[in-house]
């Protein structure tokens, strides 16, 4: 009997692929055709789709690298074809995330009743390597210290069960600061600019290029494109919300003269600094309101102690300040166990402060979305040094991610981890079925041969002499040696 080697379960797993658990995400999304609305298409070789749907399967176990995740899908041969798709200037990805999002909070709208959260935020995307296009030095506000690599600034629709990425971008260091520093270190003018490391050279008005161009804009500018954007592709929310570091001037005006007109309200933390608001005629900070009003008020159910008071934004970009457009409402929140109090303003005025609370709540959403794409979505997978793969590849990232929140929505209990275990378990599933499918086809094929070899020519022949012949030729394949060859080759190959 011929061995039952590990090759031949790879085999299966590369013919009968297309047909696991995941197709059906790529068939309820039809993949297919946004790929080709997102000019992402190729001419000859091996279809886009079908490098997309490898590219998925790579979050199975946990793979560390594009390159170990082909070899465990026995698809190296394709790994010249896979870079290349990744490498793609011209390849429209924000397109393919639009859509699929699109299509989410089309199929799966917030419950009767609640909001529709625009969430933006920001998390970091550590980047060494000499060469590495645009790599720059930024701080990292959690842990309190610098890094080099990127930043990303992530937007998201909330829908009060779930948040999915619908837009990012992978900011680049800005230059004028690298310049500084290369004039501070006259000894290692290299150190922190970006003159040591690669600046890529992309087509001009190509989707990379653009994106390049986009990303070297402030932060404030980076959050009111994206909302422009999202507004441009039809997406519906209620309200935006973020945190203190995106408050400026050109972000409120924004917010003022664009959103609130349209019934979308802005609800955002602010920091306990000497920035000035308007009250009664009176400038003060947030603090000098504070204690306008001695008195708290307890949210029911708990502890939370608040108080609120309607003021007016100042314009920072006029030095004697302008008062802007609209008013806000300042609500103060001291939460037991802590002794400082938290501030969050809301262009909504007429909302309580305990709703003004349960709508910035949603914020927190967007950090769970973040944490499952650093732990079980590749987030640090592409290792190239390319800035164009590395927008590719968090761009397929981030539509699995959405494609996995379907059945989040189907399986509200379980988290992102356990329905990927589930997915991961059912292609396995799959593929040993299609697997001693394979075999019996083969080890059929082999005993009609040696029944055709002994002289039968009829089926009738054959059915009457089936148990004699399959001792026979069982006999004659099976025996010590041959089982014992068969256990070492195994081993060999798993080895």
């Amino acid at each position: 009997m011929t061995s039952i080697k590990i090759s031949d379960l790879c085999q299966v797993k590369k013919d009968m692929i297309s047909f696991s658990g995941v197709n059906n995400l790529f068939l309820f999304f039809n993949i297919e055709s946004t790929l080709e609305r997102a000019s992402i298409t190729k001419s000859k070789g091996i279809q886009n789709v079908l490098i997309l749907l490898y590219l998925c399967l790579l979050h199975f176990k946990g793979r560390r690298s594009i390159t170990e995740g082909l070899l465990f899908l026995e698809k190296q041969v394709h790994k010249s074809t896979v870079h290349n798709f990744l490498n793609n200037e011209t390849y429209n990805w924000r397109k393919l995330l639009t859509h699929t999002a699109k299509l989410y909070q089309k199929r799966f709208p917030a419950d009767v009743g609640k909001p529709t959260i625009f969430v933006i935020d920001d998390t970091s995307k550590e980047k060494t390597g000499r060469f590495v296009e645009f790599i720059g030095k930024f701080r990292d506000h959690c842990k309190g210290c610098f890094y080099m690599g990127y930043q990303v600034i992530f937007g998201g629709i909330s829908n009060g069960r779930t948040c999915i990425p619908i837009d990012f971008t992978i900011k680049i260091s800005n230059p004028k600061k690298s310049n500084k520093s290369k004039k501070k270190n006259k000894k290692n003018p290299n150190r922190w600019s970006q003159a040591k490391y690669g600046k890529g050279q992309y087509l001009k008005n190509s989707h990379t290029y653009k994106r390049v161009k986009e990303a070297k804009k402030t932060k404030f500018d980076l959050c009111v494109t994206m909302l422009k954007r999202a507004l441009k592709n039809g997406f519906k929310f209620d309200f935006v919300a973020w945190d203190s570091w995106y408050n400026c001037s050109n972000s409120f005006k924004f917010v003022f003269e664009k959103l609130v007109s349209r019934g979308i309200h802005l609800v955002a933390m602010i920091k306990l600094d000497t920035t000035k608001y308007q009250h009664n005629g009176e400038r003060l900070n947030a603090r000098e309101l504070f204690t306008k009003d001695p008195k708290w008020e307890k949210i029911t159910d708990n502890n939370i102690r608040v108080k609120s008071i309607v003021v007016d934004i100042e314009d920072k970009s006029i030095r004697k300040g302008k008062v802007l457009t609209g008013k806000v409402k300042l609500c103060f929140y001291k939460f037991p166990g802590y002794k400082d109090y938290k501030a969050i303003i809301c262009t909504n005025i007429d909302l309580s402060a305990e709703e003004i609370l349960e709508l910035y709540a949603y914020r927190w959403q967007i950090e769970v979305m973040i944490k499952d794409l650093k732990q079980y979505f590749g987030f640090y997978r592409s290792m190239s040094t390319k800035y164009a793969p590395q927008v590719a590849d968090l761009s397929i990232n981030c539509m699995f991610y959405v494609m996995i929140c379907t059945l989040k929505e189907r399986k509200p209990k379980k988290s992102s981890y356990q329905i990927l275990l589930d997915l991961q378990f059912e292609f396995e599933e799959y593929c040993y079925e299609m697997f001693f499918a394979y075999k019996f086809k083969t080890r059929t094929v082999e005993f009609v041969d040696f029944a055709m070899r002994k002289g039968l020519t009829y089926i009738s022949e054959l059915r009457a002499l089936m148990n004699e012949l399959l001792y026979e030729f069982l006999s004659k394949e099976f025996y010590d040696d041959k089982i014992i060859e068969v256990d070492t080759m195994q081993n060999d190959t798993v080895a």
